[in-house]
């Protein structure tokens, strides 16, 4: 699967490729993959979209799984290194929902003072609900 990297007014920038199947048709290691140079979100368009909380996750699976559950103002950043405070300066309501290993909390520590000074209200979702942060 190709999923497309873009910029908020919706200009592409690069592509992450995404190889499914067992363990023995595609090793893990090479599963996924991008294109070298500048990376965007996957879907970020959504973050010109307007009113409600912006949901940011890793990958572009999680964001697909948030759209079918209903939540259509959803960004993938292709990791937590690929988090760009200066495209989310408007947005006035962050969720994050981001894997649950060491780098995805780790990452959203920095968020508190940031978005707090931004006048942003923040959350972060876990498996049980979403908790303020």
């Amino acid at each position: 699967m190709v999923f497309p990297h873009t910029t908020p007014d919706g200009r592409l920038v690069n592509l992450y490729g995404r190889a499914v199947g067992t363990a023995e048709q595609v090793p893990k290691a090479k599963r996924p993959d991008h294109l070298p140079g500048v990376k965007g979100y996957f879907n970020a368009t959504a973050l010109q979209a307007g009113a409600g909380a912006l949901w940011v996750c890793e990958g572009a699976f999680d964001a697909l799984a948030l759209m079918a559950a209903g939540v259509s103002r959803v960004v993938a950043i292709f990791g937590v290194q690929g988090w760009r405070w200066e495209w989310v300066r408007e947005v006035r309501e962050l969720v994050f929902a981001l894997d649950a290993d060491t780098a995805g909390p780790a990452a959203v520590a920095p968020a508190r003072p940031r978005s707090s000074a931004a006048g942003q209200a923040r959350r972060r979702a876990a498996a049980r609900g979403v908790r303020g942060l």
